[in-house]
């Protein structure tokens, strides 16, 4: 953070400031050094984004693909696991292709889909009001909210819609649930 702030004045007239420490390491450090700067780099970045992919995976198979299917056999865990991982592999792929700037991409990771989990989140600590059918609506209409408005409407604000998109969502399928809740135990 604090070479992100002082790299405008350390490095003067730089064309890309994503480029603000490799530029530094490239004039403070010796060519070995540089080359293993670059290559610890890589590394790093390389560790992040496998982590990424893997825990969204596990996220996949396990929170939804095996309560759809409850006579799954281990096997068969694995092997969507690993399909889960190469489908989100080719649409990070996609996003790095097509994105701007690792700032763009960071943007984009952190907004999709926090909108939904902050508002299911936030209930779900503080009320005992919906259940897992108003979450997930929850979830899925705030990504599909924010999607739509990022990359097909090119809203101003499509963070601010999705959550309050997630919001009404949750609040009707859990007034829904409530009601169908009641209406059962008469």
């Amino acid at each position: 953070l604090y070479i992100g702030l002082l790299g405008p004045e350390l490095v003067a007239g730089l064309d890309d400031p994503e480029q603000i420490i490799p530029v530094l390491a490239k004039q403070h450090l010796s060519t070995f050094f540089y080359i293993l700067f670059c290559g610890a780099l890589v590394s790093a970045i390389l560790s992040t984004v496998d982590s990424a992919l893997l825990a969204a995976a596990s996220l996949i198979s396990h929170n939804v693909v095996v309560p759809l299917r409850s006579n799954i056999t281990e096997a068969g865990k694995v092997t969507v696991a690993r399909i889960s991982v190469i489908g989100l592999g080719v649409i990070a792929y996609y996003f790095a292709v097509n994105a701007g700037g690792v700032y763009e991409l960071i943007q984009t990771a952190v907004a999709f889909g926090t909108a939904g989990i902050f508002v299911v989140g936030t209930i779900g600590l503080f009320t005992s009001f919906g259940d897992q059918y108003s979450a997930f609506t929850g979830l899925f209409i705030g990504s599909a909210v924010w999607v739509a408005g990022e990359f097909v409407f090119s809203w101003e604000t499509p963070y601010l819609f999705a959550l309050v998109s997630a919001a009404i969502a949750y609040t009707l399928v859990a007034m829904i649930e409530h009601r169908l809740f009641r209406q059962l135990q008469v």
